[in-house]
């Protein structure tokens, strides 16, 4: 039995979230000693096996230089009372602390990167930790081989690339859906770009009256999105709605995914997506390699609504969509979802 400690912001949806509730409760199952620290705020959405611990070290100033020091008082403290045998953050700023807070030579330490580095809003500061404390993780786990790139040679000796793990139901049925729906998960936020989905969704809904877009998540646009829904006057067409935890479920009732971030990481919608079978039409952000162009989807250039509207109307054609969805099934029953969770499985052992 190893003692386990998860560093992460909090546990609101998302997918450095999603990622970690995963993997704590694949190691809790096996017997492990697992907590979850959450830094950023106490809030949970996630049903986490009776027996995870979850410490709060939030804290309840707003200012952000005694933030930093009270996260790294607590961190210090606490590992250094714990003596946890590996430590697992996630996220550039949270590796930063955690690496500043280890200090007992027996813990490995992993750090995650979750994001595209050149655009979640790091600053130079930032870049100065990563630079400095990065070499001294014991390992570096990284979504893509397109971000480890974007590091200093000696960061990237210390990688690994591993995808997200996910957990599939499983495979969409070839021939049962909705020929009407058009899908899509993630946060309502500036990065995620929903109101290109939403311009698409104008278009193709003159032509095509029927069509129904389900938006899911949360984050701080819905209320805008739900406005700009209204002045479209597409209330009959797009529907917004919040989380739901079985949203793999209406993968297998719809025609289509659809994302319009401006960057990712990796999205663990867009995987769970495309490795159920469903056919995806997205744009080329990184860990977006998963789609392949006219084989489990199509991708299409930055807020190009137009582009969007232009596939999905395209798409709507019976028959040139059943091929697009034959080869996405056999290209998602190819797929070792196992190997990923196995991967993580090395580094921990």
């Amino acid at each position: 039995m190893k003692k386990i400690s998860f560093v992460i912001t909090s546990l609101v949806r998302g997918g450095a979230e999603t990622v970690t509730t995963r993997l704590a409760t694949r190691y809790f199952k096996q017997g492990h000693d697992v907590e979850i620290i959450m830094l950023l705020n106490n809030t949970i959405e996630f049903d986490l096996p009776e027996g995870i611990k979850v410490i709060d070290f939030s804290g309840k100033t707003n200012s952000r230089i005694r933030r930093i020091n009270y996260w790294l008082k607590s961190l210090k403290k606490h590992f250094k009372e714990r003596k946890p045998d590996v430590v697992i953050s996630f996220i550039a700023r949270i590796n930063n602390l955690t690496l500043m807070s280890v200090k007992d030579k027996n813990t490995k330490v992993i750090i995650s990167e979750r994001n595209d580095p050149r655009h979640d809003s790091r600053n130079k500061m930032t870049w100065f930790f990563i630079n400095h404390l990065y070499k001294k993780a014991d390992c570096i786990v990284f979504q893509t081989e397109e971000c480890k790139a974007l590091f200093k040679k000696n960061i990237q000796e210390k990688g690994i690339v591993i995808p997200n793990p996910v957990n599939i139901k499983g495979i969409v049925d070839e021939h049962k859906y909705d020929k009407n729906l058009v899908l899509y998960a993630g946060r309502y936020s500036e990065q995620k770009n929903v109101e290109t989905i939403i311009n698409a969704a104008e278009i193709t809904s003159e032509q095509y009256p029927s069509i129904k877009f389900e938006l899911y998540g949360d984050g701080p646009l819905k209320d805008n999105l739900k406005k700009l829904v209204e002045d479209k006057h597409l209330s009959n067409n797009v529907f917004i709605f919040d989380n739901i935890p079985n949203i793999q479920d209406k993968m297998h009732e719809s025609k289509l995914f659809v994302m319009s971030s401006l960057y990712e990481g990796m999205s663990n919608s867009l995987l769970e997506a495309s490795y159920s079978g469903l056919p995806c039409l997205t744009t080329p952000v990184l860990g977006s390699s998963v789609i392949k162009e006219d084989q489990n989807g199509y991708f299409y250039d930055f807020k190009d609504y137009q582009k969007l509207a232009e596939l999905i109307l395209q798409l709507i054609d019976d028959k040139k969509y059943a091929s697009l969805r034959h080869k996405s099934i056999e290209i998602a029953k190819s797929i070792k979802h196992e190997d990923t969770f196995q991967k993580w499985d090395e580094l921990v052992k």
